[in-house]
């Protein structure tokens, strides 16, 4: 998927995400979504009290937005049927942002992305918690308490 993306060139290659720059945007996003729907699909069958997802099926939604990809139908409708029960956001964190090998946006891409972000999960009528900036001790403190509350 991504990395497939990346290993077709050099890293320094791409001024930005290499989803913007695949022969097959369509297919790319497919790939995408089929994985995160197996991660979601698996979830569901593990036991496990707590599952955190870092990326979201949503986030599909949202990247092809931003690049103005067409979104198909059955995209929309994969997202919706495999909802989450809650959704953390971490905003955008100037102070802490890196453009790396696995962040290639700008930080002002990154601002934008952020919003379509925030405005996919929120037309999706998720209710967004959003974490505050501060140290990962205390994030990791305030969605303990808060997953911990829902579950009493």
């Amino acid at each position: 998927m991504t990395l497939d993306a990346k290993n077709k060139g050099s890293l320094s290659n791409y001024g930005t995400n290499p989803i913007a720059l695949v022969a097959n945007p369509l297919d790319f996003n497919k790939k995408i979504l089929d994985a995160r729907l197996e991660q979601y699909r698996e979830s569901e069958g593990s036991g496990d009290a707590f599952i955190f997802f870092d990326r979201g099926l949503p986030d599909v939604l949202a990247y092809m937005e931003y690049y103005k990809q067409e979104v198909p139908k059955e995209f929309r409708s994969i997202i919706k049927k495999h909802a989450y029960d809650r959704v953390f956001f971490l905003p955008i964190w100037q102070e802490i942002f890196v453009q790396d090998g696995e962040r290639f946006e700008s930080y002002e891409e990154a601002m934008q992305l952020t919003d379509c972000l925030y405005k996919t999960y929120s037309e999706l009528n998720y209710d967004i918690i959003e974490i505050p900036k501060s140290s990962v001790v205390e994030r990791v403190g305030f969605i303990k308490k808060i997953v911990l509350n829902d579950h009493r």
